[in-house]
């Protein structure tokens, strides 16, 4: 290796589907799953370059783009609602449609203080 050349910084990921070239990889930053695109030749040991994650493409929606302009979420609320989909696995419209049952427990649980509020005050 030269010496000139530091090793870059390795970040672990899991693999969850391969497509073609690349393969779709999920890792944990800040407690909440992400998930990109990388080329194959990036991917090696469970693991891929930090500087290649970091600009390999997004997968999937990112819910809080596309509740933009809502105003029944807070820009907090919209970012929990993308991490409670996440780890929930709804990453795309498809897996949405499929976990159709699983959107009302996120909305739920991200209004849970007034949830809460509701039930107490009509006891």
């Amino acid at each position: 290796m030269d010496e000139g050349k530091k090793r870059e910084k390795r970040i672990q990921v899991n693999a969850v589907e391969r497509r073609g070239k690349s393969v779709v990889v999920e890792y944990v930053k800040g407690g909440v799953p992400n998930r990109k695109v990388v080329y194959m030749s990036k991917f090696a040991d469970v693991s891929v370059e930090e500087g290649a994650l970091e600009r390999a493409p997004d997968y999937g929606v990112r819910w809080a783009d596309a509740l933009k302009g809502s105003e029944v979420l807070t820009e907090k609320g919209k970012e929990e609602l993308e991490a409670q989909m996440r780890q929930r696995g709804i990453w795309t419209a498809d897996d949405l449609r499929r976990a159709a049952r699983e959107y009302p427990v996120v909305l739920v649980s991200l209004h849970r203080e007034d949830t809460k509020a509701m039930i107490e005050g009509g006891k």
